[in-house]
């Protein structure tokens, strides 16, 4: 008798745009991700597990000031990284110059809540297959080089909670760093603390060896 598949839906908030006011979802199916997004999908776009490099969530709503989310923390061996009390790389996503990466949603659902990182950037014919014409346009527009790039994706989730532990039970619910995102993919606000190179002499301590960010404290 075959075992059930086991499923895992996360629920993407609404957005206010006439585009994008209906929800869509990210269900985690077996070896598989499938994003379904009415306005920024044409169809639902399933790609293999092993094509999703990390999750990171974030908790709590946004501040008024300047704000950073999803921390960049510096790797130094292994599951060795600097804490982020010692100082950053940087943030995936900034209130000022918002991130490399496109959302699921536009501004009107919120502040993006969960991030995806992908192994590498999704295929060209992938991308006009599966995303709405319009949309890979005003991507295009907002890239260095003038083409659309998607190597990983933002969204804003109704319950993110949930989101993360459906993530963790994927396997891919991990800190960020420097390894995974590139500088021109880092963004900074002013007060960020450089990652302090003396914590390498710390490496040497097993405690150090666990000293990943909790889930929602970065």
């Amino acid at each position: 008798m075959s075992v059930p598949t086991r499923q895992l839906t996360i629920q993407l908030q609404s957005g206010k745009g006439w585009r994008r006011r209906q929800g869509g979802h990210i269900r985690l199916e077996g070896a598989e991700i499938t994003f379904v997004q009415p306005g920024v999908l044409r169809e639902s776009l399933t790609l293999p597990a092993g094509l999703v490099e990390l999750a990171a969530v974030e908790h709590g709503g946004a501040p008024k000031n300047d704000h950073g989310r999803f921390v960049v923390l510096r790797r130094l061996a292994g599951n060795i990284v600097v804490p982020k009390e010692e100082g950053i790389e940087g943030w995936l996503w900034s209130s000022r110059n918002g991130s490399v990466l496109p959302g699921l949603q536009d501004s009107s659902a919120g502040v993006p809540n969960l991030a995806l990182l992908f192994t590498v950037p999704l295929a060209t014919e992938q991308m006009k297959r599966h995303f709405d014409a319009k949309w890979l346009h005003e991507l295009a527009e907002r890239s260095p080089h003038g083409v659309p790039v998607i190597p990983g994706v933002l969204a804003v989730v109704t319950d993110v909670v949930a989101a993360e532990h459906a993530f963790k039970a994927f396997g891919v619910l991990k800190p960020i760093t420097d390894r995974e995102v590139s500088p021109v993919m880092r963004r900074h606000l002013p007060g960020d603390k450089p990652a302090n190179p003396r914590i390498v002499a710390a490496a040497v301590d097993p405690r150090v060896r666990t000293s990943f960010a909790p889930p929602g404290m970065a």
